[in-house]
């Protein structure tokens, strides 16, 4: 089907061009440019094609393997109707989506947030740039600034003192947090919105045993936003799965 379309596509390009150097044939420059211009439309849209085929060729073992390792299902996805791949299903009780491009890579949880929890987390940063970098104070002005071990990262939420507890050396309400946030490779952004927990990341992440291991880590965050979110209570998912 793939390869019928991207021929189709090709044909039509080949067609205009023949249409354009028939001799004899009469055209005036504002209909060369309107076939210049379809022409230009479908070059990209057949190398658009020929991309999107060509990555999901190299990212489909990686992304099974990410599905075996986790119990997760894998999700081709359909190009021509704008939905990517994806990995998701049920992971720790809760609904887990990740989903990525050759810029951005993105996972989203499910989670209860009856107070509505809220929280933002950017990091990590290096003491050089939480020192001297005035862009970066200018842009986190509003929110605290946090270190663990040799990593900084700034994080704002509602109520004020979930930032401080999931850093906090001790304490039941952090749990794993702290242990998690110093192997962090690369600045994310995290944060709680309503029943969603997010996290994203500009590039494209193919380590899978890393990929897993923020699984766990917003895992571990979303049971501190609904011990928060309901502390007397034992919550279930918004989404139950099994």
């Amino acid at each position: 089907m793939k390869s019928r379309i991207l021929l189709l596509i090709l044909a039509l390009f080949l067609i205009s061009l023949l249409v354009m150097a028939l001799p004899g044939l009469s055209m005036n420059d504002a209909d060369r440019e309107k076939i210049v211009m379809v022409d230009m439309i479908f070059s990209f849209l057949a190398l658009s094609f020929i991309g999107g085929m060509l990555e999901t060729r190299t990212r489909n073992p990686h992304w099974q393997e990410l599905a075996d390792r986790t119990g997760l299902d894998y999700c081709h996805g359909n190009m021509l109707l704008g939905q990517g791949q994806r990995v998701t299903g049920c992971y720790r009780g809760r609904t887990l989506t990740f989903s990525a491009s050759r810029v951005h890579t993105y996972i989203e949880i499910a989670i209860q947030n009856e107070n509505n929890t809220n929280l933002r987390l950017f990091g990590p940063f290096d003491h050089r740039e939480v020192t001297y970098d005035r862009w970066t104070h200018n842009v986190f002005a509003a929110m605290g600034q946090y270190q663990v071990n040799n990593r900084h990262f700034f994080i704002g939420s509602e109520p004020r003192s979930l930032a401080k507890e999931l850093v906090a050396p001790t304490g039941v309400q952090q749990g794993s947090m702290r242990s998690h946030l110093p192997h962090i490779r690369w600045r994310v952004r995290i944060a709680v919105d309503g029943y969603r927990l997010t996290f994203e990341q500009m590039g494209l992440l193919q380590d899978m045993e890393y990929i897993q291991f923020l699984f766990e880590l917003l895992s571990d965050l979303a049971d501190v936003i609904e011990r928060t979110s309901a502390p007397q209570q034992r919550l279930l998912p918004v989404s139950p799965c099994e």
